[in-house]
């Protein structure tokens, strides 16, 4: 089924403040798995996208984008 656009909204809402939490714990010398939250990221896109959210969609695909150029010129 079809999420609603409010509920869209709020799931990436989450998706960015648990980017934002993780940064913050990355930038206190945190250690993880490498693109561990990537994957985790990448799956909601996915899942996101198959359910033709496509605003929100963006909004994620921006994030990964984002994580992914920073990690790279580590």
């Amino acid at each position: 089924g079809t999420l609603d656009p409010a509920h869209q909204e709020r799931i990436v809402q989450l998706v960015e403040l648990a980017i934002q939490g993780f940064e913050s714990l990355e930038e206190s010398g945190m250690q993880s798995n490498p693109f561990y939250l990537e994957k985790i990221v990448f799956h909601i896109l996915q899942k996101v996208t198959s359910l033709g959210a496509h605003g929100p969609a963006c909004r994620l695909g921006q994030l990964m984008y984002r994580r992914l150029k920073c990690l790279s010129a580590e």
